[in-house]
């Protein structure tokens, strides 16, 4: 394990407001909407390799100021680029700072004693403001040490501070050369070229064997031919320096940039499987916007070294998603593969005990309509005498089983719901939130934020009736938020007593909406609109 930094906090860099990414793992997954500043918390990583500390440096703090001098101890700096869009066009107003805590594990490790020895000079200060946090605030361009800090030491900045950045503009060039001379001057050694080679085999074509110089070898009819990189579509060139730049360069940090440039669906796949791979040497950063890259079904086994920050534009900040989140992939919507669901119809509830509870209801809905099918049927076929009473036609795709494949039932993690709107696709999905009747107080602040111009994402309204549901579905632009009106959902299967007090709504929950002879009319009429919005169809 390879964690350098535990928890990064910025403040008005660059585009970002506010950002904290607490309790930061191997892989660190920044997701969000475009001009969030994802690619400014990478940017801000790559210049923090530029840091220093040393003894010319001094603190803000005239009483950590004077202990440094004292113990002839070191400051930290950082200049910021002065050709910085940012910088040029909103120049900093002395109120920019960052706040970084290392991992005092790792740097025991690579100095041994060197923190100890720092923790010992905080004996003759009097500053109350010391922590462990690394502190700095700008002066114009230049970022200043605020407090001291045992870990502001030139031995252990210079050991953790190599970062190694895969920007996103590389489709044409890479780092502004071209890929062939970037691969050239990175001389990848034997033992790395044969990774990269590997990588090729698996992302390009199974028949590569070897390489020479900066080509690949492909095997065809028994003969060797050669594949020069600089003839491979952009994405496979672009994969390949960073492979190469992974390989090559033994960084702390590895910051990349929109990974999915580019890439097939199996690439990013393969991508993402080397990246994994490299975790237990370096601690790594991916801004995307990719579904394939927030998919826990596909690192599953890393499950627990793995964080994602989505940037929440209620909050207007990144947000954590919780990690007991990943434990069901399947039902979650809170990452991004529900955005390429291949379901036209979404329903949103708040949490993966709700998702159990409305697949029930849902089903139980659609057993009505099973059984008027089936009476149809065995009419048709001749195993049943005409009872004198039609059943109604039913229209084409509309038969039980094709709507239950239609549909997609998530959750947005509970209390999260408010963070994770901003997930749900845009029509021509239909999809429709249905929250409990405790949230209606909430609701209509919540929409208001998120129907914002200024925030590009899918729009909701309130839907205060099952009608209301069905009249959304059918015009405008907006999703339906629906309250329930009983303040839990499990409240509806409890009709005659109240909820038992061993009740486990994980557990029992489903089973007891499955007990259920008869399903509430308010389930009823609002599964009635979302299985058949379009038609008056009775069921």
């Amino acid at each position: 394990m390879v964690i350098v930094a535990k928890a990064i906090h910025v403040k008005k860099f660059r585009n970002i407001k506010k950002a904290s990414l607490g309790d930061l793992r191997d892989l660190n997954i920044l997701i969000g909407p475009n001009n969030c500043g994802k690619t400014n918390i990478l940017e801000f990583l790559r210049f923090l390799s530029d840091m220093r500390a040393d003894s010319h440096y001094s603190y803000m703090c005239e009483e950590c100021e004077r202990v440094r001098v004292h113990l002839k101890g070191a400051g930290i700096q950082h200049i910021l680029p002065s050709d910085d869009f940012y910088m040029k066009s909103q120049p900093p107003d002395n109120d920019v700072e960052v706040r970084l805590l290392l991992n005092k594990e790792l740097v025991d490790e690579l100095v041994p004693k060197r923190y100890e020895r720092q923790a010992k000079s905080l004996n003759v200060s009097n500053c109350r403001e010391i922590k462990d946090e690394i502190v700095l605030r700008n002066k114009g361009i230049i970022l200043c040490g605020v407090h001291f800090s045992p870990f502001i030491d030139s031995h252990i900045i210079d050991e953790v501070k190599p970062t190694l950045y895969c920007p996103e503009s590389r489709l044409q060039s890479y780092k502004g050369k071209s890929f062939k001379d970037y691969l050239s001057q990175t001389r990848p050694s034997g033992t790395q070229m044969t990774r990269l080679v590997n990588l090729m085999r698996k992302v390009v074509d199974p028949r590569i064997q070897d390489h020479r110089y900066e080509d690949l070898i492909r095997k065809v009819n028994d003969s060797n031919l050669t594949v020069p990189i600089s003839e491979q579509g952009s994405g496979v060139r672009s994969l390949v320096c960073i492979a190469a730049d992974i390989l090559a360069y033994r960084s702390r940090i590895l910051l990349i940039d929109e990974p999915e440039l580019g890439l097939n669906p199996l690439a990013k796949q393969e991508l993402l499987s080397f990246l994994l791979d490299e975790l237990g040497e370096r601690q790594v950063f991916l801004a995307t916007q990719d579904p394939d890259f927030v998919n826990p079904v596909l690192w599953s086994n890393h499950a627990s070294r793995i964080a994602i920050y989505l940037f929440s534009p209620q909050a207007e900040e990144f947000v954590r998603i919780p990690d007991a989140s990943k434990e069901n992939p399947e039902i979650f919507a809170g990452y991004l593969p529900h955005t390429t669901s291949l379901k036209s119809i979404h329903v949103y509830v708040e949490g993966p005990s709700d998702v159990y509870i409305v697949q029930t209801f849902l089903r139980k809905r659609l057993e009505i309509q099973r059984k008027i099918e089936m009476s149809y049927i065995r009419y048709k076929l001749g195993l049943e005498k005409d009872s004198g009473e039609r059943s109604p036609v039913i229209p084409k795709d509309q038969y039980s089983f094709q709507v239950e494949n239609r549909i997609g039932v998530f959750h947005l993690w509970g209390d999260f719901w408010r963070h994770l709107l901003y997930t749900v696709p845009k029509k021509p999905y239909r999809c429709v939130v249905i929250l409990d009747g405790d949230k209606k107080n909430q609701v209509e602040e919540v929409l208001a934020k998120q129907n914002s111009p200024n925030i590009n994402c899918a729009r909701f309204g309130i839907a205060r009736s099952a009608n209301e549901v069905r009249d959304m579905f059918r015009g405008g632009e907006e999703h339906p938020v629906y309250c329930l009106k009983k303040d839990r959902i499990e409240d509806y299967l409890f009709e005659d007593y109240p909820c038992p007090a061993h009740f486990v709504k994980e557990v029992d929950g489903p089973l007891a909406a499955e007990a259920l002879r008869t399903l509430p009319e308010e389930i009823v009429h609002l599964f009635s609109v979302i299985v058949h919005p379009d038609s008056f169809y009775p069921f």
